[in-house]
């Protein structure tokens, strides 16, 4: 996009303004300089590449220089995850790790907890492929007693169901000529959960009690105070996991959050 259309967009929407998509597509297709309306979605795309605004749901845009989430993927195992997806090219995998919180807390998480996700049936293949070749403690479907015996080991991976509907950023792979080596590429993809899904699962998900209120809330006020959140994906996903009420009413009487507005109620 040209500068000059940047600073009108700015201008006409300030900081903090939330809009309906029917007049920002209005704007762009009427107001900009030189602007195809076949482009008008590239437009949107770069102005959240730029940070000047994201998707509030599904019918409003909040301009604001909130940025994207997007853990990375856990380097401890990535080479494993990466041979599995290369041999199942169609398998859905996610994973991250605890410790990508770490910047929402007041002090980093010391324990090193990684979730890896897949496609219900396929559990065993991963619990496997994990198993024979990592020094790390594994462990599918634990009970809280469980986790809480596996609360000495340094490393820990547990293995879930993965939602066929939870939001996930993917990040394609292939696999190079030589010794262990990967570049960006198209041969294959493990994804990364996007900001949405950890927000549901932080507030539902019995492996993730591991935190307690106060911290879990904290994480989550910073999320929603520094992070651009869709709440479309959000509720989506909520609902998929028949717990979108609860969700709601713990981010608007809770943490006093606006789902309209994108604010905190005593801003």
């Amino acid at each position: 996009m040209r500068k000059s259309d940047i600073e009108k967009i700015r201008h006409n929407f300030p900081e903090g303004s939330v809009i309906k998509s029917a007049i920002l597509h209005h704007f762009i297709d009427t107001e900009l300089d030189f602007i195809n309306p076949k482009n008008r979605n590239f437009v949107i795309f770069d102005l959240s590449r730029k940070n000047i605004l994201y998707q509030l749901d599904s019918t409003h845009y909040k301009f604001s220089s909130r940025r994207s989430f997007k853990p990375e993927l856990p380097q401890q195992i990535l080479s494993l995850l990466l041979d599995l997806g290369h041999e199942y090219p169609h398998l859905e995998l996610c994973a991250w790790e605890i410790s990508s919180l770490n910047p929402l807390l007041e002090m980093q998480i010391l324990k090193n907890v990684i979730f890896v996700e897949v496609e219900k049936g396929f559990e065993s293949l991963v619990i496997e492929a994990l198993g024979q070749n990592t020094q790390s403690h594994l462990i599918y479907k634990p009970s809280l007693t469980q986790l809480e015996n596996f609360s000495s080991f340094e490393s820990l991976i547990i293995i879930k169901s993965l939602i066929s509907k939870a939001p996930v950023n993917k990040k394609r792979f292939s696999k190079s000529v030589g010794f262990n080596q990967y570049y960006l590429g198209n041969k294959n993809s493990i994804s990364t959960p996007k900001i949405e899904k950890i927000i549901v699962d932080l507030l539902v998900d019995p492996y993730l009690k591991m935190f307690d209120t106060s911290q879990r809330d904290l994480i989550l006020k910073n999320i929603l105070s520094d992070y651009a959140v869709n709440f479309k994906t959000l509720f989506s996903y909520a609902r998929s996991r028949n717990k979108k009420e609860i969700i709601l009413d713990h981010i608007e009487n809770v943490l006093r959050f606006s789902i309209e507005t994108g604010e905190f109620y005593d801003q």
